[in-house]
């Protein structure tokens, strides 16, 4: 979600032969990937040596953009140009007057297939995958998820309690977000963590940032992996101790956010600390339970991955690592760092806990419970 350093309006991504372009439709100011302006060398040279002055923020990461003459064919504009974003800021009518390396027109979208097409596909793609080796395919819901390359847990327990807290968060979530949508800039400004004021509202913006998202890509992912994990942690500790998990570790993953960016004035918002601290407390409580992941490659045929929750949360953690060393070197908008302060408090709450959780219950063998009886 980029916004316009003129008028504060939400800019819109546009196809053209160049590549992509953001246009604000409020002042028709855009942003564009520095490799279509003829003169490149010379704007990222002055750049680079810092030759300019700091000015307004830029779109996509909120830090200030260098301002720099460059030539045009009525004398010298002055353009913004962020340095980490790697993008050019163009105010209205400057991108006109601009030398281009190659023509700039916007390019037709490739049309959509019916909705009733994608269906079709879908549903074929889960048929081919009869000759697939490995698990089976998911029925039902679960297939959904599965094609768009989420996580599926392969065997659901029956739960002795409703997760009326999983599902009353996933609820409030969803609400919360979709109201906020209506007016996205202010409600981020307003309620989002803010590591340069992490005081504000006497701290209350390290659990408001919890209900806040930034497009329903970002809120319905969230919601689906607090609903699949999170009722079978919340069954195994209660509703109690589910919500002292959720907070505590949205709470640390803001806090190690902050701390390593402390002078960052950028509104941090998302579920997702919270989140990592229940999936940290599912691998630690159920490691051996299977979940599958629908794999698709250029080289194989698609077929279904099968892992322990464990292995699972092993390599999610190895990710985040990486997303972790791109954070620190100034690049991504997605908050690694708060993900692994989740993590944190989901492990440090499960060693506290361990000991006093009842212990899950084990389906006996047939064979064993013969024996057991005394017979043959």
């Amino acid at each position: 979600m980029f916004y316009c350093p003129n008028c504060r309006g939400e800019v819109e991504r546009e196809r053209w032969e160049d590549g992509l372009h953001w246009v604000c439709r409020g002042c028709a100011g855009r942003t564009v990937n520095p490799r279509s302006v003829a003169f490149v060398s010379e704007l990222w040279a002055k750049v680079r040596n810092g030759d300019g002055v700091f000015g307004r923020a830029c779109p996509a990461c909120e830090k200030p953009m260098l301002t720099v003459s460059v030539p045009s064919g009525a004398g010298w504009e002055e353009l913004d140009a962020c340095k980490v974003c790697q993008f050019v800021w163009f105010d209205p009518e400057e991108f006109e007057r601009i030398p281009v390396a190659v023509p700039t027109k916007p390019k037709e979208e490739p049309r959509e297939l019916p909705q009733k097409a994608k269906e079709a596909l879908a549903i074929y793609e889960m048929q081919r995958m009869g000759e697939h080796t490995g698990p089976e395919p998911e029925s039902g819901w679960k297939s959904v998820p599965a094609l768009l390359g989420l996580p599926v847990e392969r065997d659901d327990d029956e739960h002795e309690h409703h997760a009326w807290v999983t599902w009353g968060l996933c609820l409030t979530v969803f609400l919360v977000s979709a109201l906020a949508f209506q007016n996205r800039y202010e409600a981020v400004k307003a309620f989002g963590m803010i590591p340069d004021q992490i005081g504000r509202l006497g701290g209350l913006t390290l659990i408001t940032s919890f209900f806040l998202h930034g497009s329903w890509a970002h809120l319905l992912g969230n919601l689906y992996f607090l609903y699949v994990f999170g009722d079978n942690v919340e069954n195994r500790i209660g509703w109690r101790r589910m919500l002292m998990l959720v907070f505590a570790a949205t709470i640390a993953g803001d806090l190690l956010h902050a701390a390593v960016d402390a002078r960052s004035s950028v509104p941090c918002i998302g579920a997702s600390g919270g989140i990592s601290g229940v999936l940290a407390f599912y691998a630690l409580a159920f490691p051996d339970k299977k979940i599958s992941i629908f794999w698709v490659s250029r080289y194989t045929r698609p077929r279904w991955i099968e892992m322990s929750a464990w292995a699972a949360f092993g390599l999610w953690c190895a990710m985040q690592t990486l997303i972790v060393m791109q954070q620190l070197a100034g690049l991504g908008r997605v908050s690694a760092l708060a993900h692994l302060g989740g993590v944190m408090a989901g492990a440090v709450l499960w060693l506290i806990w361990k000991n006093s959780l009842p212990k899950p219950e084990k389906k006996d063998c047939p064979i064993r419970s013969l024996v057991a009886d005394g017979k043959e």
